[in-house]
């Protein structure tokens, strides 16, 4: 799919694009809170393994909460930076951002709601 970059956070490792589609389906953010420690998630990826394509999930809990990042129980195999994780009302937690470990962390839904100006 052709897309525009209108915007970067290289810091955040973030891009918004543009792109000529319609009627794609969407998903809302957390509010302005954000995740609660304690709190479900749902990592949800689409991979492309030997040219086909794999999707998988993974539930976890909000473990540590800092300022510009969620620490989840989320271990995962697979890089899945980018991924969203959603809540269990289907809200957009965060983007994932995996460690060398596979740990999952995220890229907290407040951060992406200000990058977005929203």
């Amino acid at each position: 799919v052709p897309a525009q970059v209108l915007k970067r956070d290289v810091a955040n490792n973030l891009a918004l694009l543009k792109i000529e589609e319609s009627d794609l389906p969407t998903a809302g953010f957390m509010g302005n809170g954000g995740a609660e420690l304690g709190e479900r998630v749902i990592l949800v990826a689409k991979l492309i393994e030997q040219g086909e394509q794999a999707v998988l999930s993974n539930l976890g809990i909000v473990k540590r909460i800092t300022e510009d990042s969620l620490v989840t129980s989320i271990v995962e195999q697979e890089n899945v930076d980018g991924a969203p994780v959603f809540d269990v009302e289907g809200r957009v937690a965060g983007f994932a951002d995996t460690d060398f470990q596979g740990s999952v962390s995220l890229i907290p839904s407040p951060v992406l709601r200000t990058f977005l100006g929203l």
